[in-house]
């Protein structure tokens, strides 16, 4: 496979072509990135996230012919039309396997929503973009994000017992490396990384420190050998679960205590959990 580097000369060749034809355009009045090519973090496998701005009564006619306006510039491989209010967004791969997302928007609009980034204009004819408002830093409130992390998971912990009990040994899989990323991963982000914690579970553990990520991956790894046949070894799945809840717990609470979150290791929440494991699934969290 090939590795991501620091390399983005096929995602600026690509910015520069779609400015050039929205400049050529009358309708477009202005266009400016979002996301990571905003924030100066991108990668070789960072998506494009470009924003494009028309008067509302081109909105329609420019949206039902995005997909040809596009081919003008690069061949769209795979295209798909989502809906986000008054915005429209035209998620893109493209011949050369760069991800662009076009957000096309009602020029009247603009000011209207809070930004994620400081936005990277490309160009702006009328002065739409002086109005952008940021949003608050999703990170900065790291401690709610940690509540709904202890909420979902105390809602959802049953399914490994629902699960093993139907012999559903690929979803009972998926399920352990669900909690991994959607649990675990955002409970180390709180302690060293909060502006990290709203990232969803498939971009998240890059934000890891090497010590974080090296034992997120010894779990996945043990993971992947207690299910490693069609029929999985159930001993060797209730000592993966063993050690994959007790490093959920610890850091759930070593996050909560530094973010002032109910979580204290005798919780009648937790308390549940452990004896669900133990009465269910015949896991004791607590023993050897």
């Amino acid at each position: 496979m090939r590795p991501t580097t620091t390399d983005t000369a096929r995602h600026e060749q690509l910015i520069a072509d779609l400015e050039a034809h929205a400049r050529a355009d009358p309708r477009v009045r202005a266009a400016w990135l979002e996301g990571s090519f905003a924030r100066g973090t991108a990668d070789s496998s960072s998506d494009v996230d470009l924003h494009v701005a028309v008067p509302a009564e081109d909105f329609e006619s420019f949206c039902d012919g995005a997909r040809a306006w596009l081919t003008e510039v690069r061949e769209p491989f795979g295209y798909l039309t989502l809906n986000f209010g008054p915005r429209r967004m035209f998620a893109v791969t493209l011949d050369d396997w760069v991800r662009l997302d076009l957000f096309v928007e009602p020029a009247s609009g603009v000011a209207g929503p809070p930004r994620p980034v400081v936005p990277r204009v490309l160009f702006d004819l009328d002065g739409l973009t002086s109005d952008f408002r940021l949003a608050p830093v999703p990170g900065s409130d790291a401690a709610t994000r940690l509540r709904e992390v202890i909420a979902t998971l105390l809602f959802g912990f049953t399914f490994p017992a629902r699960l093993s009990g139907r012999e559903e040994w690929g979803s009972l899989h998926l399920n352990a490396l669900m909690i991994v990323y959607q649990f675990l991963v955002p409970a180390m982000l709180a302690q060293r990384h909060p502006e990290h914690t709203y990232r969803p579970q498939l971009h998240n553990e890059r934000f890891l420190d090497p010590d974080q990520r090296e034992r997120v991956d010894a779990l996945v790894v043990d993971l992947a050998r207690a299910f490693a046949t069609i029929q999985p070894n159930e001993s060797a799945v209730r000592a993966s679960y063993r050690g994959l809840t007790r490093t959920l717990f610890a850091e759930i609470s070593a996050a909560a205590s530094l973010l002032d979150v109910e979580w204290p290791a005798e919780a009648e929440a937790e308390a549940a959990v452990r004896r669900f494991y133990l009465e269910e699934l015949r896991i004791d969290l607590d023993g050897a």
